[in-house]
C-alpha cells in the first residue's frame, strides 16, 4: 500500500501540532528499513511482515518486564515510556493532553520516580545539592543575614529534596522560594515540604 506523506498524517488525524512529529516519526521508519520514500509515495518494505518482528509487537510487554528485572535501574524509565507510547495516538489526535499522561490524576509520581529511582540521576542530584551548599555556606561567610535562594522550574522536586537535605542544618539562616509554571507541581511541593 502507498500513501502521500500528507495522506498519511490525515490517516492519524494528528492536530496541526503534532504533525512535524508524525512526519519526523515516518523519517525514523524510513531510515529503520521498515518504509520506503520513492518521490511523494511512501510505502511498507518486507520487514514489516518479518515474522520476528510481528513476535516481538505480540510480547512487548513481557520484553518489558524482562527488561525492568534485568535492569531494575530503568525500570522507572520503562514505565514512563511504555505509558508515554500507550498514551501517544490519544494525545497526537487531541483526544488527551501530554500533560494527563505524564500526571495522571495530577499525580507527578510517574515523572518524580524517574528522578527519584534512577542512579544517574540521583548522582546528578548529589552533585547539585553539593554545590549549593558550598554556595550558600560561602554567601553566609560573607553575609551577616539571611540568604535568599529562587530554585526555578523545580518539576517534581527531586532535586529540590536533595538540596534541602544537604543545607537542612542551615535553614534559620535561609529563605528558600520553589517556582514551578505548574500549579500542581507548586501544590505538591507546598505539601511535602512545608516542614523544611
Amino acid at each position: 500500500e502507498r500513501h502521500s506523506r500528507q495522506a498519511l498524517l490525515e490517516n492519524t488525524r494528528a492536530q496541526a501540532k503534532y504533525q512535524r512529529l508524525v512526519s519526523s516519526m515516518v523519517n525514523i521508519l524510513i531510515s529503520s528499513g521498515f518504509v520506503t520514500e520513492s518521490g511523494s509515495e511512501i510505502a511498507g518494505t518486507g520487514a514489516l511482515a518479518d515474522p520476528e518482528l510481528q513476535d516481538d509487537l505480540e510480547i512487548l510487554e513481557h520484553r518489558e518486564a524482562g527488561l525492568r528485572l534485568q535492569y531494575p535501574n530503568l525500570s522507572a524509565r520503562l514505565r514512563l515510556l511504555s505509558v508515554c507510547l500507550g498514551a501517544l495516538p490519544d494525545v497526537i489526535q487531541g483526544n488527551a493532553l501530554a500533560t494527563e499522561i505524564l500526571f495522571p490524576n495530577g499525580s507527578s509520581e510517574l515523572v518524580a520516580a524517574v528522578y527519584r529511582d534512577d542512579r544517574l540521576s540521583n548522582y546528578g542530584i548529589q552533585l547539585c545539592a553539593a554545590s549549593a551548599r558550598a554556595a550558600l555556606e560561602s554567601c553566609l561567610e560573607r553575609s551577616n543575614g539571611q540568604v535568599r535562594i529562587l530554585e526555578i522550574g523545580a518539576g517534581t522536586g527531586s532535586t529540590s529534596e536533595g538540596v534541602f537535605d544537604a543545607i537542612g542544618d542551615l535553614k534559620d539562616r535561609i529563605s528558600f522560594d520553589y517556582t514551578d509554571v505548574s500549579g500542581h507541581l507548586l501544590r505538591s511541593a507546598r505539601a511535602r515540604f512545608r516542614e523544611r
